[in-house]
């Protein structure tokens, strides 16, 4: 969907069995708005990890209309103009941690201010993945309040999950989200914002990738200072008495009809 490069093509969890995942997050991306996505003339690595620090990745380009969009209203030019900015994402990921940190910023190379909206764009399969948000739950992304701490998707089939967040503050999910939900297409925006000529923005996300949307919420709610409970139990057999490995034990909001399911983990053996 997002033919250029400098953005994240795949994301899933390494199987401690080895086995192969599911190509079903298709592209994480920079974008303005819905029709204009960031483009890399130039990557490279700035570390590798090999110091025990994070490794980084640099994508350096610019501003490109969105040839998927611009194709599927059948318009010949691009429906934004020339946003005129320089683009620096940085992606970070620490040792041992399922979360990447991405630090971008925006300069104008423009003469004159500008008024662009930066999002942060989202395409998954929808035929495999649950949309899902921090406090919400598993319901489409039409159902999501304008503001929510965190945002991603999650297997029906025992897929990998997928969170996006913030360090501090919420985050805007972009108008037309609900009408590309179909797509598999979720965007965050950070609201129009006025650089004048010269200056620079600086953002930043991090996206956790983890096993169900329990442990995601762990990592995130951890890394805001927030202290964490533990939950045990078994599953058993009702023959045997033994333990059952894989289910899926669903946490849920009773105080809402239906119960709203929140997130859920799976057992071990």
């Amino acid at each position: 969907y997002v033919q250029v490069g400098g953005n994240i093509i795949d994301v899933d969890v390494v199987d401690p069995r080895g086995s192969l995942g599911r190509d079903t997050i298709d592209d994480v991306f920079l974008a303005f708005g819905a029709m204009r996505v960031f483009e890399a003339t130039e990557v490279m690595v700035l570390a590798d990890g090999s110091d025990g620090g994070p490794a980084v990745v640099r994508a350096i380009g610019h501003d490109v209309s969105w040839q998927f969009i611009q194709g599927a209203v059948g318009s010949e030019s691009p429906l934004l103009e020339d946003q005129n900015l320089e683009v620096v994402a940085d992606y970070e990921l620490a040792p041992d941690s399922d979360t990447v940190k991405l630090k971008v910023s925006y300069t104008n190379a423009g003469e004159e201010s500008n008024h662009f909206n930066p999002t942060l764009g989202i395409m998954a399969s929808d035929e495999d993945l649950w949309p899902w948000a921090s406090g919400v739950g598993l319901a489409g992304v039409d159902a999501f309040n304008d503001e929510v701490d965190a945002v991603g998707a999650t297997g029906k089939h025992g897929e990998a999950t997928f969170s996006v967040w913030k360090e501090a503050g919420s985050l805007d999910l972009l108008g037309v989200s609900s009408v590309l939900s179909g797509l598999g297409f979720t965007g965050i925006s950070h609201g129009w914002i006025d650089l004048a000529a010269g200056e620079t923005l600086h953002l930043e996300h991090s996206f956790t990738v983890a096993a169900d949307v329990l442990q995601a919420e762990a990592s995130r709610r951890k890394a805001q200072g927030e202290s964490l409970a533990s939950v045990s139990g078994q599953v058993l057999d009702s023959n045997s008495g033994s333990g059952v490995e894989g289910v899926r034990m669903h946490f849920v909001d009773p105080s809402v009809e239906p119960p709203l399911v929140l997130g859920f983990s799976y057992t071990d053996a």
